[in-house]
């Protein structure tokens, strides 16, 4: 063989190892990997997480009464963080009721996740998108973690699910009320302290366009942005659509033939097992058993007897978002009301 011809297939060689080596997705990642987008570069200038919070109490408040804020209860400790601050920094690392948590928001698919994190192990933004939506990364294994799906997408963890906490997304006045006692996250000095009251998502939340991204999956029977309960419960996933639960503060329904409740506080929800109890709203945030107990409907438990009812697995989440994410997603419907 010529010097040639063997110069010509060294080369040839190389070229077919560039294009496996940039083409590797297509050759080895399943489905879900293909749709992750390089947005920006990891905890991004734009974006950076914030992995040290400070807090100030509800009366040194900085917020307007219909400012929305992600609240979380671990433990009986209230944290509120708000949503002019989280579009920012999408990404909070903190310690709530002495347990090691993360709080996300993703202002594309106006979605709130709140979740326990290993100790030591902090989560930040990894600049990327997986259908429109957060995809966070591990500093331990550097695992890339969809915020819709609540598990791991890539990396040594693939396929582990989060460690997902109850969280509210509900006006500031509301939560206050509902949690007098609540710290709230404090004006971080990142940017200029006028950079988070511009509200730089306003345009992108009063338009009727899904995403930046295209979308795959669309559906119509409800405005795409409508934010909706998605809940999981054994493999099946249904919505629950505010513009109904905004007309009662309790529902009974039927998922794999599990009685669930999905109740309304506060201008958030919630889902929980019914077990074998039997509920009538009241007001207040409030609902009633079969025995004549009341029990808080933001946090499922009743008051003053110690029980607890077990929260299912839930995502507050704009309807095209969901839909993208779970196109065989059942939707509770006006006429179930």
């Amino acid at each position: 063989m010529t010097k040639e011809k063997v110069r010509g297939l060294l080369c040839l060689l190389i070229v077919v190892v560039f294009l496996v080596y940039t083409n590797q997705r297509f050759l080895f990642w399943d489905e879900t990997e293909k749709r992750i987008v390089d947005v920006l570069p990891r905890d991004p200038a734009e974006i950076p997480p914030i992995f040290h919070p400070a807090f100030v109490s509800a009366g040194d408040s900085y917020l307007e009464e219909n400012d929305i804020v992600v609240g979380v209860v671990v433990n009986g400790e209230p944290k509120a963080y708000p949503i002019i601050v989280l579009d920012r920094h999408e990404v909070v690392d903190d310690v709530i009721g002495n347990v090691p948590v993360v709080v996300s928001f993703c202002p594309l698919t106006g979605s709130a996740v709140a979740f326990q994190r290993p100790e030591n192990v902090f989560y930040g933004v990894s600049g990327k998108l997986l259908r429109n939506n957060l995809v966070m990364y591990d500093n331990k294994t550097g695992s890339l973690w969809s915020q819709i799906m609540m598990r791991a997408v890539q990396g040594p963890l693939k396929g582990e699910p989060l460690k997902v906490l109850p969280s509210h997304l509900m006006e500031w006045t509301s939560w206050v009320t509902l949690f007098p006692n609540t710290k709230l996250l404090a004006l971080p000095t990142t940017f200029k302290a006028s950079e988070y009251f511009q509200n730089r998502f306003t345009s992108y939340r009063n338009s009727s366009d899904p995403g930046i991204f295209p979308v795959e999956r669309l559906s119509e029977v409800i405005p795409f942005k409508e934010h909706v309960l998605g809940v999981r419960l054994d493999g099946a996933t249904k919505a629950y659509p505010f513009s109904v639960l905004s007309r009662q503060s309790l529902l009974v329904d039927r998922i794999k033939n599990e009685t669930v409740i999905v109740t309304f506080c506060g201008g958030s929800a919630q889902a929980f097992k019914a077990d074998h109890h039997e509920f009538q709203p009241q007001s207040n945030c409030r609902m009633q058993d079969e025995e004549g107990n009341v029990w808080n409907t933001a946090t499922g438990e009743q008051l003053g007897g110690g029980e607890k009812l077990q929260v299912l697995t839930h995502v507050i989440v704009y309807w095209f978002a969901w839909y993208d994410f779970n196109p065989d997603t059942s939707l509770y419907a006006d006429q179930e009301v």
